[in-house]
């Protein structure tokens, strides 16, 4: 056993504020570029506000993101942006790691990308 001594621990404040969502407008579908808007236009036209906020960092940028939104939100539409972001910059040497809570739900976007 091993004391460990919390007397000078700093804890974030209690609530945290979260990130404006942006009155932006809608990211159209297409803007991912002709070779992959398929993929996303046979789901929906344009890319929700969560989307539409982050779709820069994702597809434009090469940093790490932590999306954290409500179910139904679209966090996977988000995360294969940033799995294409990679394999624009890196092809077929780059590496990915996706990320599901379930298994049906990983197994389901693998099939889901295999038809792809």
């Amino acid at each position: 056993v091993l004391p460990v001594s919390f007397r000078h621990l700093i804890l974030p404040e209690k609530y945290p504020p979260h990130t404006e969502l942006l009155d932006l407008q809608p990211m159209p579908a297409a803007a991912v570029g002709a070779e992959w808007a398929p993929l996303f236009a046979r789901r929906f036209a344009a890319f929700n506000p969560v989307q539409t906020q982050v779709f820069q960092t994702l597809f434009h940028g090469d940093g790490n993101a932590l999306v954290c939104a409500p179910a139904g939100s679209g966090k996977t539409a988000l995360a294969e942006l940033a799995v294409l972001r990679m394999l624009e910059a890196h092809g077929d040497a780059g590496k990915c790691v996706y990320l599901a809570p379930l298994d049906a739900l990983a197994d389901e976007r693998y099939a889901d990308w295999r038809r792809s």
